[in-house]
């Protein structure tokens, strides 16, 4: 057996029909999780033969509900998933020949946090991350964590990254900040029980921020912490301490194409209107963005609009449309984005790629102002010859 797909589950009736119909393409067994559903999700589960449910009483720990799925599971790997999250239906077959290869004992993989529950139609990111989501099936591997639980990298001879993304609706349309909410007294509480240890001292920090207690947690646990956690934890001081530049010099030790590191940068020029600067550092901020194991949307669509027009303004046309292309495939075609395109399309003289921009036109073109909208106009009459 080579896939066990397992999960945990609390009251999810409204997603498991999703969440079956992703995995049950390319797993050889489904292992569940569940800690205590009073809607129909055990119904839904045990009516599922291809389904082994497992019961296990919820005692606040997200990670031990994990490990008793991979007690139960029999696949040589386990790829651990949530209710909320789903896999292309092109993605499964992808996975399964990677893992028929054996070149890693576990991966990385980016999990794409939605903004919308229409998975299948739209794709738009609130932020990108990554996490060690697969991995080989041996008795040492357990989850860690009372919230955001982890496996350690360290278990593993050899780790790879794969590009298939992971598709989380669970933020979507409102629920980040709820979730939020109940993650945050979780991850104070295992702070609270065990106040030295260095991960839970930083995730405490993160919780925190940008409170001065969050600053200070973060700080105390920095010299402890290795690896992605301490990635993360430089990452947040980055943004929200006062001796920034320390701490970005810090970061690029680790990692010398930093997105955020390479971000505060672009914006510190960008502002002090050094535009040939700005469009260095956005460059360095756009290649480290694809190795990055946390990506804030905001930040990453910040990179590419402003990359777009530096490189449009340095004659660079072509590169500008397709950092913009990518801009629409992550986050959607915003009136803003459309006008950008089409302004790019017109100077290029590429009706190839206007036309079928032109058939996706937002409809809240209002949103832009009077010059903006009738520049579309100008460029509508110049692609199309009226």
């Amino acid at each position: 057996m080579l896939l066990s797909v397992c999960g945990i589950c609390k009251n999810e009736a409204l997603n498991l029909p999703d969440f079956l119909e992703s995995v049950k393409g390319f797993a050889d067994e489904v292992l569940i999780v569940d800690t205590g559903s009073t809607d129909e999700s055990l119904q839904i589960l045990k009516r599922d033969s291809q389904v082994q449910v497992v019961e296990f009483p919820w005692n606040q720990h997200f990670g031990d509900a994990r490990n008793q799925g991979l007690l139960k599971a029999q696949g040589k790997y386990i790829l651990a998933l949530d209710m909320d999250e789903r896999l292309r239906p092109e993605d499964g077959e992808l996975l399964r020949e990677e893992l028929q290869k054996g070149r890693h004992e576990a991966f990385f993989l980016p999990i794409w946090n939605l903004a919308s529950r229409n998975w299948r139609q739209d794709n738009s990111l609130l932020y990108e991350q990554s996490t060690l989501r697969l991995f080989r099936n041996t008795p040492k591997v357990r989850f860690e964590g009372r919230v955001h639980e982890t496996v350690d990298e360290g278990l593993f001879s050899s780790v790879g990254v794969l590009s298939i993304p992971i598709l989380h609706v669970g933020y979507a349309e409102g629920l980040l900040e709820k979730k939020e909410e109940r993650n945050r007294e979780l991850i104070l509480k295992d702070h609270e029980e065990d106040p030295r240890n260095p991960r839970k001292m930083a995730l405490a920090g993160l919780a925190l921020i940008p409170e001065s207690r969050g600053l200070e947690l973060l700080v105390q646990a920095l010299p402890s912490l290795r690896d992605g956690d301490r990635y993360r934890a430089l990452w947040a001081l980055i943004l929200d301490h006062s001796d920034q530049e320390a701490f970005i010099a810090e970061i690029l030790k680790m990692k010398k194409d930093s997105f955020i590191a390479w971000f505060v940068r672009g914006n510190q020029a960008f502002e002090a209107q050094n535009l040939e600067l700005a469009r260095e550092h956005y460059e360095k901020a756009w290649q480290g963005s694809r190795s990055e194991t946390y990506l804030p949307g905001g930040a990453l669509q910040t990179v590419m609009d402003r990359l777009g027009i530096l490189l449009a303004i340095q004659g660079r046309l072509d590169d500008a449309a397709l950092i913009l292309e990518e801009q629409e495939k992550r986050f959607g075609l915003s009136p803003q984005l459309f006008h950008q395109l089409l302004k790019l399309y017109t100077a290029l003289g590429d009706r190839n790629r206007a036309y079928p921009l032109i058939r996706r036109m937002p409809q809240e073109l209002n949103a832009l102002d009077e010059d903006k909208r009738l520049e579309i106009v100008k460029y509508l009459k110049i692609l199309t010859g009226r």
